[in-house]
């Protein structure tokens, strides 16, 4: 019996190295692949998603969901496309004190669509004869907000020498007016689409 033994647990020991070996290998396998993998995947290119634009007619408005051109970007509110809102070749808003001027308009246009174009977006439905609905309005407001900054940055651009490092609050309070005259005539002109669409309005948010 006892001179058994160690031939027994030499055995044993053999084995376990044995499953230990094949256990190492096939961990060894699996990190290999996943390393092909990652491989795999950094050599993969990147998705670009190309810049996409909506329009009224061609949007479902009770998902309320996309982005709606009120308005405030067509040729007819300025010659130069939003896009290229640039001074001297750089995006505004580098400059410290326009960056301060950039935001006192844009507070000022803020509390404008908060404050007073509801009310005034409610008027033009009356004057019109077209009911949006609350849900509605809110998305056009909101819309517009979302619009403004861009709408800024063209007047910035288009009114204010690139060299002048601060507005003065005259220039402020004109390229503030002039966005929100902007967006009043922006919901003036898109009403008035909707009135002469007979009930586009009332359609688009699932009414009668």
């Amino acid at each position: 019996m006892n001179s058994s033994y160690p031939e027994s647990y030499f055995h044993q020991l053999n084995e376990y190295l044995r499953w230990q070996t094949e256990r190492i290998r096939n961990l060894e396998g699996r990190i290999e692949l996943i390393e092909r993998e990652l491989d795999s995947l950094k050599g993969q290119r990147g998705v670009t998603i190309e810049r996409i634009e909506y329009k009224f007619d061609q949007l479902k408005v009770e998902t309320l969901e996309g982005t709606l051109n009120v308005g405030l970007s067509p040729t007819g509110l300025g010659a130069q496309s939003l896009d290229d809102a640039t001074a001297g070749g750089q995006a505004i808003g580098t400059n410290t004190a326009r960056s301060e001027s950039f935001a006192r308009i844009q507070k000022q246009v803020y509390d404008y669509l908060r404050r007073s174009c509801p009310e005034e977006l409610a008027d033009l439905e009356a004057m019109y004869g077209v009911e949006f609905g609350q849900d509605f309005s809110d998305f056009v407001i909101g819309d517009l907000k979302g619009q403004a900054a861009q709408r800024i940055e063209y007047y910035l651009d288009s009114m204010v020498d690139p060299k002048q490092a601060v507005l003065t609050m005259e220039q402020e309070q004109i390229i503030t007016d002039k966005v929100i005259g902007d967006i009043r005539l922006a919901m003036k002109q898109y009403v008035m689409k909707m009135n002469q669409e007979g009930g586009a309005a009332n359609d688009s948010k699932g009414g009668k």
